[in-house]
């Protein structure tokens, strides 16, 4: 079964990361029953699925990747009578706390390692998820043309995003000190980049030293990011691309999000007939 759900993933396109959330999630429902979820009742796999909810806490997150799992799984074998009777996902509404430029500083200066500086730093001014930064390499680095690469993303689609002239600086500075090879950001081991777990139990170490009390995670500069472009004038359209969004609807969310100086109404008719004193 897992051979041929990788072998279907991959002919569709579908991204690493998700594959792994998706096996990882198969495997544990097997283990726990000692048989696969194709050989499992509805109530087996219902009563599962509440002991994630209820008694695990476990989080929107990782809960999705359990249903969604299961409804690739049945589908995948002809079983979509299964994948109906699996519960609806509601949406978790819950609205991210939004770094303020002061604090976005703050978490910059603070890692006592150039390295750890910064890696934040281009987290936040590229808007990269935590597995995009990891995955960066040296080579994904163009300084002449003043953009980066990036590989392997959530929906499996490359995209170039603006280098910013003040990580610029950072990075030329970093690579003279610390020179990596093939990873812009190395592991213990040289040959591997720093793990994605790494990087976000580095970034809650640095949180702890300072005085910043929102629920943030590594993600918060991404999302932050996203809501400073906003706030600074660039238009969603735009936005989106940087972000690697499938959908405009999800970077719309970042307009809600966004404080945003609202001007005085006006009709456009006025406008275009507006004459210079």
């Amino acid at each position: 079964m897992f051979d041929q759900v990788y072998q279907n993933m991959t002919l569709s396109g579908k991204s690493s990361s998700t594959f792994q959330n998706y096996i990882r999630t198969i495997a544990s429902i097997s283990l726990y029953f000692k048989k696969i979820p194709l050989e499992l009742s509805d109530d087996q796999i219902n009563d599962y699925l509440l002991l994630l909810k209820e008694k695990q806490n476990t989080s929107y997150t990782i809960f999705k990747h359990y249903v969604y799992a299961l409804r690739y799984v049945f589908r995948l074998s002809d079983r979509d009578d299964r994948a109906i009777q699996l519960p609806s996902l509601k949406r978790n509404d819950t609205i991210p706390d939004i770094l303020s430029v002061e604090e976005c500083k703050i978490i910059f200066k603070t890692p006592k390692y150039l390295k750890h500086r910064v890696l934040f730093a281009l987290t936040y001014s590229a808007g990269l998820r935590i597995r995009e930064v990891a995955r960066l390499k040296v080579a994904d680095l163009d300084f002449d043309r003043m953009t980066i690469y990036i590989r392997d993303t959530k929906y499996s689609k490359n995209r170039i995003v603006p280098l910013s002239k003040t990580m610029k600086v950072g990075l030329e500075k970093y690579l003279k000190h610390v020179r990596p090879k093939l990873w812009l950001f190395e592991g213990y081991d040289s040959n591997k980049h720093l793990a994605t777990n790494s990087i976000g139990s580095l970034f809650r170490e640095t949180l702890k030293k300072t005085n910043i009390k929102k629920r943030v995670t590594i993600h918060t500069l991404r999302h932050t990011y996203a809501t400073h472009c906003i706030e600074m004038g660039m238009d969603p359209f735009t936005l989106k691309e940087l972000l690697g969004h499938e959908a405009l609807q999800t970077t719309m969310l970042y307009l809600n999000l966004a404080t945003v100086k609202k001007s005085n109404s006006f009709s456009p008719f006025d406008k275009i007939y507006e004459t210079k004193n």
